[in-house]
């Protein structure tokens, strides 16, 4: 896929618990992840079965084609559920 024109870092590279979007011509090219398991395993099932995702997918929502949402994920997104 070659060499990403930007990408995106979603929750805290301090608390070493992050995934990153890598994006080339507006689509998801590459993930990575800290903490936030089981994420890249799920974009590879998820790009094996032919889909893909677009930039504009999910910087509109970051975690809807998720599969098995990681609780540190959901507790990044949506805090007030884990009050």
């Amino acid at each position: 896929h070659g060499t990403p024109e930007n990408i995106k870092i979603h929750g805290s590279l301090e608390n070493f618990k992050f995934f990153a979007y890598y994006y080339k011509n507006g689509k998801v090219i590459a993930m990575s992840s800290v903490g936030m398991d089981p994420i890249v395993s799920d974009f590879a099932e998820y790009v094996y079965e032919g889909k893909s995702l677009t930039q504009e997918e999910v910087e509109n929502d970051p975690i809807a084609w998720m599969r098995n949402k990681p609780v540190a994920a959901l507790k990044t997104f949506f805090p007030e559920k884990f009050t």
